[in-house]
């Protein structure tokens, strides 16, 4: 029993990082003597084609929690990858995101937003379409 608990729980955990976005931004603005925070915000996109443009406080967009980050800051910018591993990530989903800088002595003043980017989730567990066979006919 204690060996089907365990890969159970193997399996949902797998299951729920399944999709990832990796980010990569850079801002040179934001030096080793001028640090910056980085905020990432998320929305979902109701078709690939029409995401929803940024707003600060738009319940539209959301501030990416799960994941990691590293900085780099130097005397010329500090460039950011960002992995956003949030387990609520669905498949066959379009996600855009946009990050706001905010120097770390004036956290309360926020940059606008970057341009916005986005992808598309994969299918998942989603069989490929059946290919069309020989001999079909019809009378």
């Amino acid at each position: 029993m204690l060996k089907f608990v365990l890969i159970f729980a193997l399996a949902v955990a797998a299951h729920a990082q399944r999709h990832q976005a990796t980010l990569y931004y850079q801002n040179t603005s934001c030096t080793n003597h001028s640090p910056c925070s980085l905020q990432i915000w998320r929305a979902v996109c109701p078709t690939p084609t029409t995401c929803p443009s940024y707003q600060a406080g738009s319940s539209l967009w959301t501030r990416v929690s799960y994941g990691a980050a590293s900085a780099t800051p130097t005397a010329k910018g500090t460039a950011w990858i960002i992995y956003d591993k949030d387990p609520t990530l669905q498949d066959n989903t379009t996600y855009a995101y946009c990050a706001t800088n905010s120097f770390q002595n004036q956290s309360n003043i926020i940059s606008a937003c970057s341009p916005v980017w986005q992808g598309t989730t994969g299918g998942g567990n989603t069989p490929p379409a059946p290919t069309l066979g020989t001999g079909n006919s019809v009378d």
